[in-house]
């Protein structure tokens, strides 16, 4: 069974921008017993020919991998082969371990994968990651390689890959790659694999561009795929309920069953210019004994006092003089890296003098005294300290580096519980634990209360957490206290680094057989929109609210494909037909009109830059700018104003398409960086349910252009004479020369002086679309051969069945387009 609906026998990938959604190539061989919720029906892939090219993003000026074709399921066994040869600049292929999260693959890290990212090369690893091949090739020559031994291969040779996966035995799987070239092996392995390292293994070809304007070509014939396919769901449909989660939050504050706390003197000292004398005995432990100096200046020299990294907040001084012309004394802390001033003045003498500071990493002090004119020596230091503190309060700090430890190294039932200040629905807790084991327990608890005397747990840890950040995540709980106990401390003790919780949580439902109805829409000019109908018998589905659904469907030779994410706007329980409608009219974005801008200035800044900030400073970590392009400078003042609509007037102003894709990420880009060749053919040769082709008369033919004290105008008069004269009159007060004028008449002309067409189409499966895609059809039955833009598409689940409507426009702009261009310059705000 070939995908002759989904692709050309033989298909180019991208030339120029890349897709601002990736078309992978994923072959998957499933091991039994994995828990996926989305299968295919394919048991064989035949393509003749398969062209990758890759080059510079233009929306974003990043080399960006190209991975073509879709993504297919086999039982094991499952066998590739194909041929391939690279005629510029690089490509390599992997076969690794894949994880799937709600029936995406999720991408972490390869090794020997390569991330082009501003023509930087990076090399990551992944544990149980093996990658087969890697050729990288700059200019035409072939390139070393520091972290890889799989081979490099020739320029321009065409090589035989062939890759079968087979079970050994019940949870044993083994890979064999075998590549050659006219009947040479030039590489071979065999790889075993454990069951119990994941649910699959992926195989995939990437094309990566090094160079500007270098491309990245991957050419690959007789590309074939043989196996059991796996058995299809065509649809699922994922309902979140709950406040969603929030970002973690630092506590109000933290109590310990006890702290350590405790005055250490210096270890050493340090005496530059051998101004001081018996400088050991300022840390001696005796207030009788002193280190004194010998005055050449009025501030007198220095001494510093070391200790190696001690975790403290305050230093003591007891100063002594020998001659009351010594009047004052300095003492700075070296903390953190940097020298910070504590305090500089007539100190109390022949007493301990305390001074307070943040808390840090501390490795010096140092003390001076001033002598006013007379320089006189006899300043004394009898004793210094440095106060080491591992309070509780250090584990709300946010800083990695201070830490909470109990007075005795293994203290019996230590705890350490923060206040969070109010009650509070909590779904997750995470701590930051040493580097070394010999300091973090083997075994604790955390537990949860309202009024820090009555404590329930939430969960037992019964092993080492590792080093660095542990996460737990639970069922809600709501309390205004978090209590971490230790039952078994590590070798030497606990150290307890940070403590933060999570509010919030999400109880997520899915769904398949219930879907009565679903339809997913995007119209260029609007936001992403999403419908579900579910059967809710017996109040099956009993949420009060859901906060996110999530619709992906596929059929037949097509795949399930993620078709739509975001926020419910309506929310309907109905009966006697006992079912559940949802309505989201505006996925992602709908969050936008929740956060206002406060006070809010900028001055000739990118409008691109702008909405960079925005996100930054109002839904940091919630949604991306990977697709925000910079636009042009303007200058802008916005207060109590909701942030949607500032990204919408920004949008409106720069001339550039806005919205919120279903993975976040913000679209702020000119129409033509949108767009993509898709790898979609229409013809009539396909099952087509309709297809519509319309001539859309919005001639105009005679443009007068009217600027500040300036006019211009053009015409056409071929088109006068088949349309007749068709004239209008545009006003631009910020066009102040003529010739501008009249250039912006003759490009109105030139757009307008033809008949446009509009084409509709409804498909009978889910196809993979995006805005303004780049789709050729052909239709001898209405005259039609032509590439046309996706303007609009909707993706419809319903009793007729599953089918795909797609709205598109020849590449030229509609009426509408130059009307929204005319009042965009009518309003001044460009």
């Amino acid at each position: 069974m070939a995908l002759k609906l989904l692709f050309k026998d033989n298909f180019d990938g991208v030339d120029g921008a890349l897709p601002h959604r990736g078309k992978w190539m994923n072959f998957l061989a499933v091991v039994p017993g994995g828990d996926r919720d989305f299968l295919d029906k394919i048991c064989e892939i035949n393509t003749d020919q398969m062209h990758i090219k890759a080059r510079k993003n233009a929306v974003d000026t990043q080399y960006r991998s190209v991975n073509v074709l879709t993504r297919a399921e086999f039982k094991i066994p499952f066998t590739i082969e194909h041929d391939f040869r690279v005629t510029d600049t690089g490509f390599s292929w992997e076969l690794n371990t894949a994880a799937i999260e709600d029936g995406l693959i999720q991408e972490t890290s390869f090794y020997g994968k390569w991330l082009l990212a501003g023509g930087a090369q990076e090399y990551m690893t992944a544990e149980h990651t093996f990658c087969f091949g890697l050729n990288r090739i700059k200019d035409g020559v072939q390139q070393a390689t520091d972290y890889s031994a799989n081979g490099v291969f020739v320029l321009g040779t065409t090589y035989h890959l062939k890759l079968e996966i087979t079970e050994l035995s019940t949870g044993y799987y083994q890979a064999h790659l075998k590549i050659t070239h006219d009947s040479v092996i030039d590489w071979e392995i065999t790889r075993d694999f454990d069951r119990s390292l994941s649910e699959s293994f992926r195989y995939r070809l990437f094309c990566g561009a090094v160079d500007d304007p270098a491309y990245a070509d991957l050419w690959v014939d007789n590309f074939k795929v043989f196996g059991e396919p796996r058995k299809r769901i065509g649809k699922v449909v994922t309902i979140k309920y709950g406040p969603g989660y929030q970002n973690y939050a630092n506590p109000t504050n933290a109590v310990g069953s006890s702290e350590f706390i405790q005055w250490t003197g210096p270890t050493g000292f340090s005496d530059p210019n051998s101004d001081w004398n018996n400088e050991t005995q300022a840390y001696d432990d005796n207030t009788t004994s002193f280190a004194y100096d010998d005055a050449n200046s009025q501030w007198h020299a220095f001494l510093y006092l070391t200790i190696s990294d001690l975790q403290a907040n305050k230093v003591r001084v007891w100063p002594t003089r020998a001659n009351t012309n010594i009047t004052q004394m300095d003492v700075d802390v070296y903390k953190d890296g940097a020298w910070v001033d504590l305090f500089s003045g007539a100190p109390t003498w022949g007493a301990y003098n305390e001074y307070s500071f943040t808390r840090g990493v501390v490795t010096q002090m140092r003390i001076r005294f001033y002598s006013g004119a007379i320089y006189v020596g006899g300043a004394r230091v009898n004793e210094a300290d440095f106060q080491e503190a591992y309070v509780a309060t250090f584990v709300l700090d946010n800083n990695t580096s201070t830490y909470w430890r109990p007075i005795t190294i293994n203290e019996a039932n230590a705890w350490c519980y923060i206040d969070m200040g109010s009650l509070k629905v909590i779904s997750g807790f995470k701590i930051y634990f040493d580097a070394s084991a010999a300091y973090r327990p083997v075994n604790y608890d955390l537990d949860y209360s309202s009024d820090a005397a009555s404590w329930t747990q939430i969960l037992n840890q019964s092993s080492d957490p590792g080093a660095g950040w542990k996460e737990h995540t639970f069922t809600k709980v709501v309390a205004r206290y978090i209590r971490f106990q230790v039952n078994t401390h590590g070798a030497t003790g606990i150290r307890l680094y940070e403590m933060m919780y999570r509010e919030g949580y999400e109880t997520i439902y899915k769904a398949t057989d219930d879907i009565l109805a679903c339809s997913v829409s995007h119209r260029d000019g609007g936001l992403l929109t999403g419908s579900l109908v579910l059967k809710n018998k017996d109040n099956k589905y009993s949420f009060d609210y859901p906060t996110e659904i999530e619709i992906r469907l596929g059929e037949d030779d097509a795949m399930l494909w993620l078709l739509f994410r975001g926020y419910v706007d309506i929310f309907r329980k109905k009966y006697p037909d006992c079912t559940i409608e949802m309505d989201s009219a505006q996925g992602y974005a709908k969050r936008m009109n929740y956060r206002e801008a406060k006070s809010k200035s900028y001055s000739a800044q990118l409008r691109g830059a702008i909405v960079k900030d925005l996100i930054s400073s109002y839904f940091s970590n919630i949604f991306t700018t990977d697709h925000v392009s910079d636009g042009t400078s303007s200058s802008y003042t916005f207060d109590d104003a909701a942030v949607g609509e500032i990204l919408y007037q920004l949008a409106k102003d720069e001339g550039y398409v806005y919205y919120v894709d279903e993975n976040k990420d913000i679209h702020f880009t000119s129409a033509p960086s949108e767009e993509t060749k898709s790898n979609i053919d229409i013809n009539q040769g396909e099952t087509v349910v309709e297809l519509e082709y319309g001539l859309i008369d919005e001639i105009l033919n005679k443009i007068y252009v009217e600027g500040s004290g300036v006019s211009g105008s053009a015409e056409d008069s071929a088109s006068q004479s088949l349309y007749w004269l068709r004239e209008r009159t545009f006003v631009d007060g910020s066009i102040t020369a003529a010739g501008t004028a009249t250039a912006r008449a003759t490009a109105f002309v030139n757009l307008y002086k033809d008949i446009l067409d509009e084409i509709s189409v409804a498909l009978p499966k889910i196809f993979p679309i995006n805005l303004f895609d780049k789709i050729q059809v052909k239709c001898s039955q209405v005259g039609l051969d032509t590439e046309c833009i996706v303007k609009e598409y909707r993706h419809i689940l319903d009793e007729a069945g599953i089918r795909t409507i797609i709205g598109l426009k020849h590449k030229e702009l509609s009426m509408a387009d130059i009307l929204s261009e005319h009042q965009r310059k009518l309003e001044g705000t460009e």
